[in-house]
């Protein structure tokens, strides 16, 4: 018979002949089991404890023009050692303000991690970029620890907000089991057609997004504005007023194509669309995934987010509590 089966049958046997619990957890058996538990669960926190160190972070926040920003609020997550936490870790909250040079630090105390979880400042917003580095191993014997300089901190920009006005917002996502594929978006419904029929563009706000292999290894991406008077402009920045003049009937740019079976390959490029007669500007983060599973299937994945501005304006800064007060304007 299986020796755990054994002890626990004994077990058993012994509480129905009406042997007490405590007389059979303390049982050689028994014992030795129970601290071999405890032992495991010792090395754990012993280990989790020689993981933390002294945290030293030293953080500055800025405006887009390098500027100081004074008052923004920093908070921070320390993971650190804790006796009653889960695992023998738990995480802390902590928050700080930045001074007059825009500059913050979170000293004298330990863990094992850092992350920047957040930054508040009234009248400015974070950026894409704002947070490409936000977390930070303090790990004891970690080959990634951060090194700490107080002269010179980590960066965190932020952007000073403009004027807001009433925006729509735009979500679209479509999968093809093809990498050579035409789709055509609504920029009102986010209804996805896959194909160029010329029926669906008579009217309404489209765009058509295009993959084709151009080689063994790279793909061209087009896009158009396929109804007649409708520009786009393609970007690698974010902005947030469109753009007043440059729009064409059509743009592009190429992609890597993966390796069958390998990891798939991704591009991000923003899309500034102005409507026939400057009806309506708006603003697309346009995502495009390539794959080639290991089968030989391919597919082509197309999906965005974005803002619309329906008076003409170009406009694009969005801001929830200017689109809450437009929404209730209109209920009324």
């Amino acid at each position: 018979m299986n020796p755990q089966r054994t002890v626990l049958f004994s077990r058993v046997v012994l509480l129905a002949s009406g042997v007490s619990a405590a007389a059979i957890l303390f049982a050689p058996g028994c014992r030795d089991e129970v601290d071999a538990k405890q032992a495991k669960i010792e090395s754990l926190r012993q280990g989790v404890l020689a993981t933390d160190s002294d945290i030293e972070f030293h953080g500055r926040v800025v405006d887009e023009d390098g500027a100081a920003i004074e008052g923004a609020e920093v908070v921070a997550q320390v993971r650190h050692y804790d006796p009653e936490g889960r695992f023998f870790m738990s995480v802390t909250e902590i928050t700080r303000s930045t001074d007059a040079a825009g500059r913050f630090s979170i000293v004298d105390l330990a863990g094992r991690s850092l992350f920047v979880l957040r930054i508040d400042k009234e009248g400015y917003a974070v950026t894409p970029s704002t947070f490409e580095r936000r977390a930070f191993d303090f790990g004891k014997g970690s080959p990634n620890r951060h090194q700490a300089d107080a002269r010179e901190p980590e960066i965190f920009v932020l952007r000073k907000r403009g004027k807001a006005e009433y925006l729509e917002s735009i979500m679209f996502r479509k999968t093809v089991e093809s990498m050579n594929a035409t789709v055509r978006f609504n920029l009102r419904s986010g209804a996805a057609r896959v194909g160029a029929d010329e029926r669906l563009t008579a009217s309404g706000l489209w765009l058509e997004v295009r993959s084709s292999a151009v080689s063994e290894t790279r793909a061209r991406i087009d896009l158009a504005a396929p109804v007649a008077g409708d520009g786009i402009v393609l970007s690698e920045r974010l902005l947030y007023t469109a753009p007043e003049s440059g729009y064409s009937s059509g743009a592009g740019f190429e992609m890597r194509i993966p390796h069958q079976g390998g990891p798939r390959e991704s591009e991000k490029r923003f899309v500034y669309f102005r409507e026939k007669g400057s009806a309506s500007f708006a603003r697309l983060e346009l995502n495009v995934h390539l794959n080639r599973l290991r089968d030989g299937r391919e597919s082509a994945t197309f999906f965005g987010t974005g803002y619309r501005n329906p008076a003409g304006s170009r406009i694009l800064e969005y801001d929830s509590a200017v689109n809450s007060e437009a929404l209730g304007r209109k209920k009324r």
